[in-house]
């Protein structure tokens, strides 16, 4: 994993960060459409993803909000 980690360093995909994590690093073996297997680097977010609050206002569906607009003849920024 350290391998890993100092190529992605190299190459800039990633950066060092000034906190530390508490979210386990996992490597997924994944075989890729030529056949062969390359690994994945995921982490796991579940236990921030239970102590986050939903948004309680989401944001409308763009079919229900285009659907409003139709026929309309003028249209102001309100509008969208």
């Amino acid at each position: 994993m350290q391998n890993q980690v100092q190529k992605m360093l190299d190459k800039g995909v990633i950066r060092h960060s000034i906190r530390h994590g508490p979210h386990p690093r996992f490597w997924f073996q994944k075989n890729g459409p030529d056949g062969k297997s390359h690994y994945r680097f995921c982490l796991d977010f579940r236990a921030l993803n239970s102590v986050t609050r939903l948004d309680p206002y989401p944001l409308p569906l763009l079919e229900e909000a285009t659907s409003t607009l139709y026929r309309s003849k003028y249209f102001s920024v309100f509008d969208c």
